[in-house]
């Protein structure tokens, strides 16, 4: 069984639909198993573009409050439900198992837990961005 749990955070249906759906399924594509993959979704009609990608256990309903969030900022919105969705629902570490949060706009083309492998003992961030220089 892997010792790394894949989390995602979304909201939103024109995000989830574009962006969150493509991303969980290139990760199961990539070999990680669907019960490895917890996505964090605010409503039960959210969670729904999920059927037949991951069992019903990978998804977790957070329910939250989003009125304190100006509905013309939508950046804001998501930015705000990342961080009160993880706070929400990501259980205090567990002994022996690794968190990976990945945005839900990441494509994945191979399995990464052998290179997850190598900094089990180190916490970092990857951006991703800026790793081909661009032709001027």
């Amino acid at each position: 069984m892997s010792s790394f749990e894949y989390v995602t955070v979304a909201t939103g249906e024109d995000y989830i639909r574009s962006c969150t759906v493509l991303s969980v399924k290139s990760l199961v594509y990539s070999g990680v198993k669907e019960s490895c993959i917890k996505v964090i979704v605010n409503s039960e009609q959210e969670s729904f573009y999920f059927d037949g990608i991951l069992p019903s256990s990978s998804l977790i309903i957070a329910d939250i409050d989003m009125s304190p969030v100006s509905l013309f900022r939508t950046r804001n919105q998501g930015l705000f439900f990342k961080t009160r969705g993880l706070r929400k629902c990501v259980p205090s570490p567990q002994s022996g198992k690794y968190l990976v949060h990945f945005d839900g706009d990441v494509l994945w083309f191979s399995n990464p837990e052998n290179f997850l492998q190598q900094y089990v003992e180190k916490t970092w961030f990857h951006h991703g961005k800026g790793l081909v220089k661009e032709k001027r």
